[in-house]
């Protein structure tokens, strides 16, 4: 629906009848399972009607409202029944006819503005009634000013807020900004005193019209923080009343919330709170909101199957059209990601013939831009072009659809060969995305987690992954390498780097600068300079990806070599998790391998990897998204194994401009050993050993390491390890990834270091204590894994230890057996005692392992994670 047909979607929530249909609040429908369902509507209905002809004038039976009111409040849950009655028996007969007068006019007005826009108004047909629609409600407000009947005066306010609100939402771009504060202040005070009526007469239903003004006014002004708090309170008290409607439009309004800080946890409470008020099959909000996450997460087939299952209604009001006009959108974008041009181009047709004609403002963008894409997927980009001619003002538009715009045009340019403009349109999306992202962390009420982050088209942003992956395609289209690689690991490390930390969002809410560095071609060559074999980099879009790879050449020279990969994100992710799932059932996966890494690496690199020279160098795989889950330590070039032809480091990302000095062998000598938890006292009193490996495991280790601080089975306690953790000391923990206690503040995911007697120290508490150390082996099963956030990387107890500052990590990507595991970790500590630093220490135990059983499904599975 365009802009101009959905100008007052707000005034056509509301109503001025205070008792319809009444479900109810939980609290009260114990009570209703007693009599039929339909008691409580009928009782409502006839307290409402009788209760209008006595404000009118009409002679009605007291007793019998006040019977009415009593079984409302006693039976369904609407105290606020009787405290109407005793508000209106106060006034006079006059008084109430006044009051009531008002009230139907108000109620006129919203039948008059509904019927008005069920079909879509012309913009030159809203000129020409502006003035008097506007003069209408004015009159009704001015006149209800001094009334008796608070209740009347409540409409009267709410209705001009309403209206305000809603000009505020679809006409900005021609208001100045004089008009937006005054309309905005106006607005503020008029739901404010709406209120403030309804609290004084006691009407609870009425009061949910102008708490939804207030709280879309809080939105409309970016106070996102109070937005979020005013409509939960609204979603509270809606359903406190049994007000199914407005809870509904509450939660969605949270779930769209959710959607612009990019918080997916919120979001998909948010979708489970909806599915509890209504069955999604009937709710096109939620069946929208489920398929188009399936689809920005590049799962086109699960909307594909979401959608089917959507029931859309058959009505031809204005809402009902609007709902089957966005499910063929989304049909048509469907179709798109499941690379059918000719079905999309069917849903795109069938989009733009329900309700009026999008001449102006997002209803024409929306049109315009899925034509664009479907013009793109035809392979017809100039044809996308002429979409987004001078005629549509690209200033104008939100930032997310100004993102998703020139991501598009960027793309289109690219695909004509005109790399330098493509360039400078994605540079522009990117830094809209970057605006709108320091808007999120400047919020005071945002969670730690929270600030706005990519995913694969932008759905938050108007700019995402694709948008950067094109990015770097550009760059190698004008033959700069180095700028590729600086724009992959700039937009995927952010969060890895600390440019979301509690830090920088106190700079951002006080309006200063960030204060970490942008990553530059110094960083870059600081860090390829310190490998050498230097270093990789990838980035992934929907369709495409970019992979650099980077090396210190002659004289310091830095030599980048970049190629385009001619897949997405959805095709790394499915070949990584066959070829780990196998590996880890200890399938032979060698040809697997060796044909990913082909695919994967640049053919610069493979000419270097496997030559005599090359076996003890050095090379860093910066894994990012899905390649993060992906054994990596599997492949290899001409049927041997990356550790028989390198010494391989690995990083979700750069976490610092500068890699720094290396950590000496002072640093590495002294150790705290812990682990082996005990499961508390069992029936004869002793307590129970969970792990009898890895107590056996910790004793040799101390062993080898004489004077190192061991914590013997039975005193793994949560002071012990917050020591070893706060230290200078390297860190041996040897133990299970269980479980812990969630936290909605955080993106880290319930899962930590099992302690004795069942406590445990999860991600969040690990982050919290900040540890700096040098090297950190964490011999619990999967200690590499974690919660995927696309764009972000894998969230897990590692992730929580590399971003507060650890250098070097040991860790897991499945489960494994003790024996592994206690081989792996004797290996490695025997290569560290003999000089080695932690990357060929784990090559070596790791080659070891794999003399000993060539199966992959213990030796894979171990990763140095870290930078020597």
């Amino acid at each position: 629906m365009s802009g101009r047909s959905r100008i007052l979607a707000g005034l056509l929530g509301g109503s001025a009848l205070w008792f319809t249909t009444l479900a109810g609040p939980p609290a009260a429908r114990a009570a209703m399972l007693q009599e039929p369902a339909d008691s409580a509507r009928s009782a409502g209905q006839e307290f409402g009607e009788l209760l209008k002809r006595w404000r009118a004038g009409g002679e009605v039976p007291l007793a019998r409202l006040q019977a009415l009111a009593t079984q409302l409040a006693e039976r369904h849950g609407r105290p606020d029944a009787a405290r109407i009655l005793e508000s209106l028996s106060a006034l006079t007969a006059a008084e109430r006819q006044q009051g009531f007068g008002i009230e139907e006019r108000v109620q006129e007005l919203r039948q008059e503005l509904g019927a008005a826009f069920a079909d879509g108004v012309r913009d030159e047909d809203w000129r020409a009634m502006q003035a008097e629609v506007e003069q209408a409600i004015r009159q009704a407000f001015e006149d209800s000013r001094g009334l008796a009947d608070r209740g009347a005066r409540a409409q009267a306010s709410s209705l001009r807020a309403e209206y305000v609100i809603a000009r505020l939402e679809g006409r900005t771009s021609s208001l100045s900004a004089e008009e937006r504060d005054a309309l905005s202040a106006r607005a503020l005070a008029d739901a404010r005193e709406a209120i403030a009526d309804c609290d004084a007469f006691g009407i609870v239903r009425l009061r949910l019209n102008p708490m939804e003004s207030l709280a879309r006014l809080e939105h409309f002004l970016g106070h996102m923080g109070a937005a979020r708090a005013a409509f939960h309170e609204l979603a509270t008290q809606a359903r406190s009343i049994g007000d199914q409607p407005a809870e509904l439009r509450a939660r969605a309004w949270l779930l769209r919330l959710a959607g612009e800080r990019g918080d997916t946890l919120d979001a998909q409470r948010c979708l489970l709170q909806m599915s509890e008020v209504s069955p999604a099959k009937g709710n096109w909000v939620l069946t929208r909101e489920a398929a188009m996450r399936s689809l920005h997460e590049d799962r086109p087939l699960d909307a594909r199957r979401i959608l089917a299952g959507f029931e859309a209604p058959a009505g031809n009001d204005r809402e009902q059209a609007a709902d089957r006009r966005e499910l063929a959108y989304v049909n048509a974008l469907v179709q798109l990601r499941l690379q059918e041009p000719a079905e999309a181009r069917r849903f795109a047709a069938l989009a733009a013939g329900e309700g009026p004609p999008a001449s102006k403002g997002s209803g024409r963008f929306e049109q315009s831009y899925l034509e664009a894409r479907i013009d793109l997927a035809e392979g017809r980009p100039r044809q996308a072009l002429q979409r987004f001619d001078g005629s549509m003002d690209l200033a104008k538009l939100s930032p997310r659809d100004q993102g998703a715009a020139r991501t598009l045009r960027g793309e289109a340019l690219l695909e004509l060969g005109d790399a330098a403009g493509a360039k400078l349109e994605l540079e522009r999306a990117l830094a809209m995305a970057d605006a709108q992202r320091r808007r999120a962390l400047a919020e005071p009420m945002s969670k730690l987690g929270g600030a706005v982050h990519f995913n694969v088209i932008g759905e938050w942003e108007g700019a995402g992954l694709e948008t950067v992956a094109l990015l770097a395609r550009a760059h190698l289209a004008l033959g700069d390498a180095g700028a590729a690689a600086l724009a992959c690991e700039s937009w995927q490390s952010r969060s890895l780097r600390g440019e979301d930390s509690e830090l920088e969002r106190l700079r951002a809410r006080a309006g200063e600068p960030p204060l970490l560095t942008p990553l530059t071609a110094k960083h870059l060559a600081a860090w390829a300079g310190r490998y050498e074999l230097g270093l990789v980099t990838w980035i992934f879009g929907a369709d495409s990806g970019v992979v650099v790879h980077v090396r210190a050449g002659k004289d310091g020279v830095l030599e980048c070599h970049g190629e385009v990969l001619r897949f997405g994100r959805e095709y790394v992710h499915e070949t990584g998790l066959s070829l780990r799932q196998l590996a880890a059932e200890g399938i032979d996966v060698t040809g697997r391998a060796e044909a990913l890494a082909a695919l994967l690496l640049p053919q610069g690199l493979c000419d270097h990897i496997g030559a005599p020279k090359s076996r003890s160098d050095r090379l860093l795989l910066l894994l990012h998204g899905p390649l993060e889950a992906i054994p990596v330590e599997l492949l290899g070039l001409r049927t041997a194994g990356f550790d028989e032809q390198l010494r391989l480091l690995t990083l979700p990302g750069l976490p610092a401009s500068e890699p720094g000095p290396a950590a000496d062998a002072r640093a590495l000598a002294r150790w705290a050993l812990l682990g082996s938890p005990v499961d508390g006292a069992s029936s004869e009193g002793a307590p129970r050993l969970l792990l009898p490996g890895a107590s056996a495991e910790l004793r040799e280790l101390a062993q080898m390491r004489q004077g190192s601080d061991l914590i013997v089975p039975g005193q793994f306690s949560r002071a012990d390890l917050e020591r070893a953790l706060r230290g200078e000391h390297c860190v041996h923990v040897a133990t299970h990834l269980v479980s812990g206690r969630a936290d909605e503040r955080s993106r880290f995911p319930a899962v930590g270091l099992r302690l004795d007697d069942g406590e445990v120290m999860t991600a969040l508490e690990i982050a919290q204590l900040s540890p700096r150390l040098p090297l950190v082996v964490l011999a619990a099963c999967e200690s590499g894994g974690g919660r995927y956030e696309d764009g972000e990387g894998l969230f897990g107890v590692s992730r929580a230890f590399l971003e507060r500052g650890t250098r070097n990590l040991v860790v897991t990507l499945w489960p494994v057996g003790d024996r592994a595991a206690r081989e792996f970790s004797l290996a490695f500590h025997r290569g560290l005692l003999a000089g080695a630093p932690p990357s060929e220490a784990a090559r070596q135990a790791r080659l070891e392992l794999r003399r000993k059983d060539p199966g992959a499904g213990d030796w894979a599975a171990f990763r140095f994670v870290g930078r020597d």
